[in-house]
């Protein structure tokens, strides 16, 4: 008999890939579209275009609506870190606290063992550690490990990663699947909607005030453009302080920090990682890793040192810890430089 397997399905171009390569592999594939927002616009064309797959494949295909769990995990996490002047990651804590969990939790209910998305990752068991372990895929351009550290060693053992081993592009006439699926554009638009009030406060720079915003929701470590002043010279977002209501500029030099302290972390590779290593740090899903060193303070935080000061060490953004194998160590979000 054919090993079954759910399969989440978003109608995108990479999940119709995994489906693909799944099947070849002799998977009997069922599929699940997960409904975020309430059957909004964006649900309704992903529901629609996975039926069209699924109908054309010969699987069979259901829907699960999380809206409620999306809303209260992601959504309102998402606008209570903007609100104290941090910079969020909502697709890490939707792959760890919706999406993987209740695709895994609507497998079990059918009996079948394991789960797959199109996500561009690898998973292997380590004997020496006898952990399971995620792993960048084979290609690194579009790899999405940075979004999946924050997985159990429950779900890695239950998940395949079709992706992690392909290269070439296939499929092209399915678009990709839209990152941040409840913000259509402007996430400050959003964030209005949201009723985030209009607080006015002051901008500063080398301690002198420069102007006023209306919002530190508005603004991000590192940013430029949008800043609402001028002073002659590129100004960026240096620092947010919430308790002062306050958004503090500087120049670009003054973006580069080496040190930072790392909370709520998540151990892959490790169940209890060594009290210091070195490593490959990735801060941001864009970011080339570079070289730095970890050292624990307690199980679930740490201290951080890049070997060379980086650029925009952003509060609320998640610091990953990289082997230089490509394993995933581990992670956490980042709290504040030192």
């Amino acid at each position: 008999m054919k090993e079954k397997i759910v399969l989440g399905l978003s109608g995108g171009r990479d999940s119709l890939k995994a489906l693909k390569i799944l099947k070849d592999a002799n998977f009997e594939v069922i599929s699940l579209t997960l409904v975020f927002n309430n059957y909004s616009q964006i649900d309704k064309k992903n529901i629609e275009r996975s039926k069209k797959i699924c109908e054309k494949e010969n699987i069979k295909h259901y829907t699960l609506d999380v809206s409620d769990k999306f809303k209260k995990e992601v959504k309102e996490y998402f606008i209570e870190e903007y609100k104290i002047g941090r910079t969020p990651s909502p697709c890490i804590i939707c792959n760890q606290k919706v999406k993987f969990k209740y695709i895994f939790q609507f497998a079990k209910k059918l009996g079948i063992k394991y789960i797959s998305t199109g996500h561009y990752a690898d998973i292997y068991y380590n004997f020496k550690f006898k952990r399971f372990v995620l792993k960048k895929s084979l290609d690194e351009k579009k790899d999405q490990t940075y979004f999946l550290y924050r997985l159990s060693q429950e779900i890695l053992s239950k998940t395949i990663f079709p992706l992690g081993k392909t290269l070439k592009e296939k499929y092209e006439n399915y678009s990709e699947s839209q990152e941040i699926c409840f913000v259509e554009s402007d996430y400050r638009k959003f964030l209005e909607k949201m009723c985030l009030k209009k607080i006015k406060g002051d901008i500063t720079y080398r301690g002198e005030v420069i102007g006023k915003h209306e919002g530190i929701w508005n603004f991000t470590i590192g940013q430029r453009r949008g800043i609402g002043v001028a002073l002659g010279k590129p100004l960026y977002v240096m620092d947010i302080n919430p308790e002062k209501n306050e958004v503090i500029l500087g120049d670009k030099s003054d973006l580069y920090k080496k040190d930072f302290l790392v909370k709520n972390c998540n151990w892959i590779l490790y169940k209890t990682p060594p009290v210091e290593f070195n490593c490959l740090i990735k801060i941001r899903s864009q970011f080339v890793e570079k070289m730095g060193r970890v050292r624990l303070s307690d199980d679930k935080s740490c201290y951080v040192s890049f070997d060379e000061p980086q650029s925009a060490i952003t509060p609320g953004q998640s610091a990953v810890f990289y082997s230089e194998f490509g394993e995933v160590i581990g992670g956490g979000t980042m709290e504040k430089t030192i």
